[in-house]
């Protein structure tokens, strides 16, 4: 059985169960869901008016040859506008270009898209600072790749910290110590050398821009050597 094209169909198909495949992932929604936001590459697809390159029909099901990781937050956009809560720096830069691709613009433009993307080019020259917090004294690729987990990991902790300070309603201003960051998770064996290290200020700096380009209003306290957050302000890009 062949999935119904909507545009070949009476308005009670608006509501029949779509199976997707993702990636070899499964996804069950409806039409009334994929067609929520028009001029998407689903909407296109559920009403059958442009074929799209790396989806097809197989089976009964839909299989789109894209990652399956972020899709379902897609869906949920699609459902009812649910943003989503992302863990860390990478998922949002991920999401971005999933839903570039997808065409899904309000949830692309929420993510920055072309900002966050832009902002990963800068991503890789931030990592390189942390090297040395890290005692890693010669530069390789496995080398890299921890070090891109190390700032993945600070950065989870810090939206950590906001998302748990904005749940509990204390106000819209929070402030909390770049160390605090590495007693959250396993980099705590990390703490002395960083401290030895002398970088304390520009790693500071680097994760203060990635909250800004997350879209938060924060500022480097450099003499706290802290992060400040203004939850009631549209984020900046200028640090104290």
């Amino acid at each position: 059985m062949q999935p119904m094209s909507v545009a070949n169909s009476n308005n009670r198909f608006v509501s029949m169960v779509v199976r997707l495949n993702v990636g070899g992932k499964i996804f069950m929604t409806t039409a009334k869901t994929l067609l929520s936001v028009p001029n998407t590459k689903l909407s296109r697809m559920i009403e059958g008016t442009t074929q799209i390159s790396s989806i097809v029909i197989n089976n009964g099901e839909y299989f789109i040859d894209r990652d399956p990781t972020h899709f379902h937050h897609i869906i949920n956009f699609l459902r009812d506008g649910s943003l989503p809560i992302l863990s860390c720096f990478q998922d949002r830069v991920d999401l971005a270009r999933e839903s570039k691709w997808y065409e899904v613009n309000d949830l692309s433009s929420w993510c920055g898209s072309e900002e966050v993307i832009e902002t990963a080019i800068q991503y890789q020259q931030k990592i390189v600072l942390m090297q040395y917090a890290h005692s890693i004294k010669e530069f390789s690729m496995d080398n890299f790749r921890k070090n891109i987990k190390y700032y993945d990991k600070i950065i989870s902790s810090a939206l950590f910290i906001i998302n748990q300070h904005s749940a509990s309603q204390l106000g819209p201003w929070l402030e909390f110590s770049l160390l605090d960051l590495f007693d959250m998770n396993d980099l705590a064996q990390y703490k002395t050398s960083f401290l030895k290290s002398g970088i304390t200020m520009q790693v500071l700096r680097c994760v203060c821009e990635s909250l800004q380009t997350l879209g938060f209003n924060a500022n480097s306290n450099y003499q706290n050597n802290s992060i400040q957050i203004d939850l009631w302000s549209p984020g900046n890009n200028n640090n104290n």
